[in-house]
């Protein structure tokens, strides 16, 4: 989410437009406190605050009870905090409450833009900064086809000894300060210090590879006159789950947290003034292929062309907390 405020008639709206490609806006109204997240911007957030504050409500609780609705909205709102402090009680009541609906909404958005004379001023986020996914390296259950997911298999010696070629040959970034994550399956603890030496790492469980329930350190050719198993094949819905697993739908959505998750952590080190944050996930293919879909929906023709090979991902580039493009290694 980006925040974005300033005097009346300081070019607000034109400025948001050029800066985050706006196409519709949702202009807020004082007959009703309401907000339409379906657009791209919701502008004059005062006019909601004051709509709120007739109907004897607290914009800043709307705000908080429907975050998950406008994690990806634009606010534009004016700034009423300057000058004499009004004397009519209303619009006391409404610089108070509209102040603090921008301290929460500053507190939680990626970019903090102020505009004046159409020129914004970015005082918080706007540098750019890096994510490195990768994919743990070579495991037995990869070189024999299996499903598997939830199951914590080591890294075979192929395996390994890639991963040290690899970083041998320099594919890797030299990486002095970030933060590290693994999933804490096996896999991923024993491929981080391979590429990058020990590291103190935290875990984020979301992360993990999809669930394939009682398919689980199974192949196609022991499975392909399962019911079961050609059923769940057969799903277009990518609702059904594997039994004792979970679907497509849970899978991703799951990944989806666990990326939210990695980037509210990442933008704590740009908030504690490091001026070039990093983060590095070793993580999964499949968790990789989600993260990269959603980031960059429609550059490759399907899910799978996602997947990097093992030992291998991506370098995401963020400005403002949003990844904005990528490089492949």
């Amino acid at each position: 989410m980006d925040l974005i405020f300033g005097g009346a008639y300081q070019g607000k709206l034109d400025y948001a437009k050029k800066e985050f490609q706006i196409q519709e806006v949702f202009t807020c109204r004082t007959e009703k406190a309401e907000l339409d997240f379906s657009k791209d911007a919701v502008y004059k957030l005062e006019d909601f605050v004051l709509a709120c504050l007739r109907e004897g409500s607290e914009a800043k609780e709307y705000l908080q009870a429907h975050r998950e609705a406008w994690r990806g909205q634009v606010f534009i709102c004016t700034d009423i905090s300057q000058g004499i402090v009004p004397a009519d009680p209303e619009a006391r009541a409404l610089r108070e409450m509209t102040g603090r609906a921008m301290i929460y909404l500053a507190a939680e958005a990626d970019t903090v833009t102020r505009v004046f004379c159409g020129l914004g001023q970015r005082i918080k986020g706007g540098l750019e900064s890096y994510i490195y996914l990768i994919r743990h390296g070579i495991t037995e259950a990869n070189q024999k086809r299996l499903y598997y997911g939830a199951s914590d298999v080591p890294l075979s010696e192929e395996g390994a000894g890639q991963l040290k070629k690899l970083a041998a040959d320099g594919l890797y970034p030299a990486i002095e300060s970030g933060d590290f994550y693994t999933t804490g399956l096996l896999r991923t603890e024993q491929t981080l210090p391979l590429i990058f030496g020990r590291r103190n790492h935290s875990v984020i469980r979301e992360l993990r590879e999809m669930d394939f329930g009682i398919f689980e350190m199974k192949g196609h050719e022991e499975l392909k006159n399962d019911p079961a198993y050609l059923a769940w094949v057969a799903d277009k819905s990518r609702a059904m789950s594997s039994p004792g697993g979970e679907s497509i739908l849970e899978f991703h959505t799951r990944v989806s947290r666990g990326f939210d998750l990695l980037r509210e952590k990442h933008n704590q080190q740009e908030a504690a003034g490091k001026t070039e944050a990093v983060s590095v996930a070793i993580c999964h293919g499949g968790t990789i292929a989600v993260i990269m879909e959603q980031c960059f929906p429609g550059e490759q023709e399907n899910f799978y062309r996602w997947i990097p090979d093992p030992g291998h991902g991506y370098r995401l580039i963020l400005k403002g907390g949003k990844p904005k493009r990528y490089e492949s290694f």
